[in-house]
């Protein structure tokens, strides 16, 4: 997921490349269209119910965890994807519709859209909604590019197909320059933040009140050797005292990840997301949703990321420590986000598979980074979706938690 910040969506915003990404998604679903149902219904529903399926790969072999000898928590299948609004900013609903029916039939139920607006050096240069601060050139800049329908046609695909969706917020890329140093900054980009909550909340949740679910925080926040996390805890209670305001039981999901430029030590890990736990206005039943890191930093699978260089048990003592720090504060709730590429490219689903099983012995939910982006047939090679939906099938016909 660290990826993201390579081609963070202030491309959706980029006029020439968001009209060709839009022509490009547009022919790859028109073919998909035809052959989804023999992608996913044919390939599985061929095979009768009472049928037996095996695993579509071999399974990976790696040191022992602690996972290894404990129960499930939830079945090691994630239930809601990412997905970046430059990819998907000018998509209509029937577009829409075709990626949540590829994603429902691999047992997700909701996605999250990562960002709805986007600011780069203190202004807004997009919206994925009709902002009425894309005018204000105090706060916007004069090329802001605004796609009006990206958030509506979303909306409405999903409540077609019974799915939920959260909204990320957005952000600045100021951010990534350390900007959050300067609590004066982040008292100002959570101001901002909620104008845009609002917007949301005022153009959206009346019309879809079950479909509009919750909130992304998209500052992404990392594990780090300075104590940031002191920012960023009076940040995140500055918008969540806002989200309160408006409907307290829409859940924000939060998913920081393990920097691997920081390398913190696993004692300053436990001490910054403990403080973090303990000492911000979070509400009952948001969600602490790290990253899990695992085939990202793990140098212990055959295709892991170029420099990887942790051991898989050092990687699985982070989400120990990250589950710790979360049962400090019983109002959160613990899920994981399962990460499915390579260096930009598909991970394999047997090492997905086997993220997933670990990933479900610590959390209550998992959810991916992404489906849409690295499994799904519109956008990669079909074989990636047929062999997930067979893991599933595996899965269903093999639970891994007590009934």
């Amino acid at each position: 997921m660290k990826l993201k910040r390579l081609f963070r969506f202030i491309l959706t915003f980029i006029s020439l490349l968001i009209t060709a990404s839009s022509c490009q998604i547009s022919g790859g679903l028109s073919e998909v269209s035809d052959s989804l149902s023999k992608d996913t219904s044919s390939t599985m529903s061929e095979v009768p119910e009472e049928s037996k399926v095996e695993l579509p790969f071999t399974p990976i072999q790696r040191p022992k965890l602690l996972a290894d000898s404990m129960p499930a928590l939830c079945e090691p299948l994630p239930s809601g994807d990412f997905i970046q609004p430059w990819y998907c900013a000018t998509w209509s609903v029937s577009q829409w519709e075709m990626y949540l029916k590829v994603i429902k039939r691999a047992g997700l139920d909701f996605v999250i859209l990562q960002g709805t607006s986007d600011r780069k050096d203190g202004k807004y240069i997009g919206f994925s909604y009709p902002s009425e601060m894309a005018s204000d050139s105090n706060l916007s800049a004069s090329n802001v590019y605004v796609t009006e329908m990206t958030v509506a046609n979303l909306l409405e695909a999903a409540k077609k197909n019974d799915m939920q969706v959260y909204l990320g917020i957005g952000g600045d890329n100021k951010w990534w320059n350390y900007a959050f140093s300067d609590l004066s900054w982040c008292t100002k980009e959570a101001e901002l933040a909620n104008r845009t909550a609002e917007e949301l909340y005022n153009l959206y949740k009346k019309d879809y009140p079950e479909t509009f679910a919750g909130w992304y925080w998209t500052w992404e926040m990392f594990s780090a050797k300075d104590k940031y996390e002191v920012n960023w805890s009076k940040m995140i209670s500055i918008t969540l005292d806002k989200l309160t305001e408006l409907d307290h039981s829409m859940p924000c999901i939060f998913s920081p990840f393990y920097s691997s430029y920081e390398e913190p030590d696993l004692e300053r890990v436990s001490e910054q997301w403990t403080y973090l736990l303990k000492n911000t206005a979070f509400r009952e039943g948001d969600i602490f949703c790290p990253q899990d890191n695992i085939g990202i930093h793990s140098k212990d699978y055959g295709d892991e990321a170029k420099g990887a260089k942790y051991s898989i048990t050092f990687m699985e003592n982070i989400v120990r420590a990250l589950k710790e720090a979360t049962e400090k504060n019983p109002k959160v709730r613990f899920w994981l986000n399962v990460e499915n590429f390579n260096d930009g490219k598909p991970a394999s689903i047997a090492r997905y598979a086997d993220q997933l099983d670990i990933a479900s012995k610590y959390a209550e939910k998992l959810i991916t980074f992404s489906y849409a982006h690295y499994y799904s047939p519109i956008n990669v090679d079909v074989s990636y979706n047929k062999q997930f939906l067979q893991y599933k099938k595996w899965i269903e016909q093999n639970p891994q938690t007590e009934k």
